[in-house]
């Protein structure tokens, strides 16, 4: 039975975290049988694209946990029927490949919002005519060498508020740093393993000015590459920012500490790879006290320090007067729940998993030098 939690606490993590907030959605693709117990409201606000209907579920009425919008993955195997399903008109989400494309040229795509693609394919297939009147979001995996072709053919380049590239990078797709291409755009995913080299003639000419969040998550974003990036046009604007990676400097954070932001409410600086560093996570958490004193953030995301003394630094000098919510990534074992309070940790110790036996005792003396903060007024939070 999953807890009740306030969805203000949850909110900060549903971008780049909707699994740790959501196992059971990820259960739900797996097996039709299960039922969701989280707290209504937050499956009102799980994305459409986590709620992907079961293929046992074609052609019947959607369970209600999926009241308001729901996702369904278009595969070879789709069926035109399938958009004459009761549940049909709460399908506000697509996910699909290139190919898979041609298969929706005769369906009524009128309540899609986001499409998320995968493309599979060497040479670019040839697109069908679709319209997709209020797509508002894309999430490209993969290199999408016919993303630039897509968005004009399908004409969404003035309407689109949410474009996400992840994994693959292709030069084709740099368009994406020029807003003069897409006005409309809010949210920009840029999480692409690219090196210092590729992202350097981006940043050189990019412009933020209209984003509200920027993910540059997984690249190499070394001092010099930060820099470039933190004086962009529009960085002082930002209101969500995700600079976290595997081989991520605390020379590069010190740059984003020192930025200048108006309206920054989140934070991301956490390292989302596992069998990293662990100094990486105390140098990047100490990195952080250089922050400017009139930040405005609210909602900080880091990895747990491996160092006690990092995680005491931290606290002691902590910059952020408005800072309410700090979550901590780390591993947890199977049994325990994937969003956990610090007190629930520390209560249940059994929870928290090391991948080296014997350093469970540390992980949990670093999580207890975060209580102060608990006691400042900050709620603490652990996340897988």
């Amino acid at each position: 039975m999953f807890r009740s939690v306030d969805p203000a606490d949850i909110e900060p993590l549903l971008k780049s975290y909707p699994y740790a907030v959501w196992p059971e959605v990820a259960r739900l693709q797996r097996d039709s049988e299960s039922e969701l117990s989280r707290d209504e409201a937050l499956t009102r606000a799980t994305p459409s694209r986590l709620k992907m209907m079961s293929w046992k579920w074609r052609g019947t009425e959607a369970p209600d946990a999926f009241s308001s919008s729901v996702g369904v993955y278009v595969s070879e195997t789709w069926s035109s029927a399938i958009a004459k399903a009761p549940y049909w008109n709460r399908v506000t989400h697509l996910k699909v490949t290139e190919r898979s494309l041609k298969l929706l040229a005769d369906v009524d795509l009128s309540r899609i919002r986001s499409l998320s693609i995968r493309d599979v394919e060497k040479k670019p297939p040839k697109l069908p005519p679709l319209r997709l009147p209020n797509l508002r979001e894309i999430h490209c995996n993969g290199a999408l060498r016919s993303l630039e072709r897509m968005l004009d053919e399908f004409a969404v380049e003035d309407q689109l508020e949410t474009l996400a590239l992840l994994g693959g990078f292709h030069k084709a797709n740099t368009f994406a740093f020029d807003p003069a291409r897409l006005p409309s755009l809010r949210h920009f995913e840029f999480e692409t393993m690219s090196t210092a080299k590729r992202l350097r003639p981006l940043l050189e000419t990019a412009s933020f000015e209209r984003l509200d969040s920027l993910n540059l998550n997984g690249n190499k974003l070394d001092s010099k590459i930060s820099r470039l990036a933190a004086l962009r046009p529009g960085v002082e604007g930002l209101d969500t920012l995700r600079i976290g990676g595997a081989d991520m400097k605390s020379t590069a954070v010190r740059c984003w500490a020192k930025c200048r932001f108006e309206r920054l409410r989140t934070l991301d600086v956490s390292v989302y790879a596992t069998g990293v560093n662990p100094e990486v996570a105390s140098d990047a958490l100490e990195a952080l006290t250089t922050a400017r004193s009139d930040n405005p953030l609210q909602n900080l995301i880091v990895r747990l320090p491996w160092r006690v003394e990092a995680a005491r630094r931290f606290v002691a000098k902590q910059p952020f007067r408005k800072l309410a919510r700090l979550y901590v990534r780390t591993l947890l074992t199977s049994e325990a729940p994937h969003f956990l309070s610090l007190s629930e940790v520390l209560s249940s110790p059994q929870f928290v998993r090391d991948p080296q036996q014997g350093r469970e005792t540390k992980v949990l003396e670093c999580l207890e030098a975060l209580e102060p903060l608990q006691e400042a007024g900050v709620k603490v939070f652990v996340i897988r």
